[in-house]
């Protein structure tokens, strides 16, 4: 089963990281949209891994349309507090039903700036399931893909009835 899958989320949330197998240090924004294939034992995720910068706010209208699953990050009040602005983006170009997961990334760092009730709360109101991972300390990476596998939905196989077939005069002579 392929899923396609669309990070959402500001700058810096740390959405590039998620796709790497170790932490890296420095940070290096995403120019448009990034693409990487991950293999699961139950699926292939598709991953758009798309900027923050509203410069390109425009281009990611068609990753949208084709998405399967959607999940916005944060990792900052600031961050925490766009997620109905990407929340209606959702909402304005996906062509059918998405279910969206809320991510807080950076969950190791210390102090939070939004607290996992407040961030569970505001997940649940919006109709999301929430997870929390750090990429720093590799902790709920696994939980991420798992739930992206859980909440996906797959299209129902398109059913072709067969044509009835009457006879005709001819064949009962």
């Amino acid at each position: 089963m392929e899923i396609e899958v669309l990070l959402l989320g500001s700058r810096g949330v740390g959405k590039s990281c998620l796709l790497e197998s170790k932490f890296i240090q420095t940070y290096t924004p995403t120019i448009g949209v990034d693409f990487i294939i991950m293999r699961r034992l139950k699926s292939i995720l598709k991953v758009w891994d798309t900027t923050g910068d509203s410069r390109f706010r425009s281009l990611l209208e068609p990753y949208f349309k084709r998405a399967d699953v959607i999940v916005i990050c944060f990792s900052s009040r600031a961050s925490f507090e766009k997620i109905r602005d990407w929340l209606d983006l959702c909402n304005r170009w996906t062509l059918k039903p998405v279910p969206i997961i809320l991510l807080a990334t950076k969950c190791d760092a210390s102090p939070r700036e939004v607290s996992a009730q407040e961030a569970i709360t505001e997940a649940s109101d919006l109709g999301m399931r929430y997870v929390e991972c750090s990429s720093f300390n590799d902790t709920g990476r696994h939980r991420l893909w798992q739930t992206i596998e859980e909440v996906h939905v797959p299209p129902k196989p398109r059913v072709i009835p067969k044509p009835e077939i009457r006879p005709t005069w001819c064949c009962f002579q």
